[in-house]
Formats: C-alpha cells, sequence, structure tokens
C-alpha cells in the first residue's frame, strides 16, 4: 500500500483530428496496459494515483465503435486500425503533477 505522497498525477490534455472514437491507452514501461478508456475528439485524460515511474500512452482510432482494436482482415483488404503512440516517455515521480498538451494533427 502507497501513501498518496508517494503516488503521481498524470493530466493530459487531447485534440485529435477527427470525430470518431478513440481508445486511450496508458502503458508502464514493459508495455503493459495499465488504463483503457474511449474518449472524444478533444478533452482531457487524469490519472491519478500512478507509481513513480515511466509511462508510455498510445490511442486507437476506433473506427468501428467497438472499443477494441481491430487487426483487419485481409481477404476484405481491410486495414487495421490505426495506432498513435506519444513522441516520448512520461516520467512521473511522486508527489507531483504531469500536465501535458497533445494536439494530433491528421
Amino acid at each position: 500500500v502507497y501513501k498518496e505522497e508517494e503516488m503521481g498525477v498524470l493530466t493530459i490534455n487531447h485534440a485529435l483530428p477527427a470525430q470518431m472514437p478513440y481508445i486511450w491507452q496508458l502503458l508502464d514501461s514493459k508495455g503493459n496496459v495499465i488504463d483503457a478508456q474511449q474518449v472524444n475528439a478533444k478533452g482531457t485524460v487524469v490519472h491519478t494515483n500512478l507509481e513513480a515511474g515511466s509511462y508510455q500512452i498510445q490511442i486507437i482510432f476506433d473506427a468501428n465503435g467497438n472499443g477494441v482494436w481491430d487487426s483487419g482482415i485481409y481477404d476484405l483488404k481491410q486495414q487495421p486500425e490505426r495506432i498513435l503512440f506519444y513522441d516520448q516517455p512520461i516520467d512521473v515521480r511522486a508527489n507531483w503533477t504531469n500536465e501535458i498538451d497533445w494536439l494530433v494533427e491528421d
């Protein structure tokens, strides 16, 4: 059990290109999904009570709106849903709040 002052907060203000559903994922340094949620094109995502460490974020362009990443269908010539990673790792420190603005242009 961690104390509150041993945890960090990560706030990301995002603006994404199209009006479609998106899946927002927070990954730890090993690539494991820590949190996943559906988001709209504009908004703010707040992750509280994070252990100090390095994190990565990715956005899945959920074209069919089913809430999961689809790998595509070769026979139908359907491409996989697009995944976009934030361009650098995010370091979360204990008792700190990190705020990031992420503008994604198509």
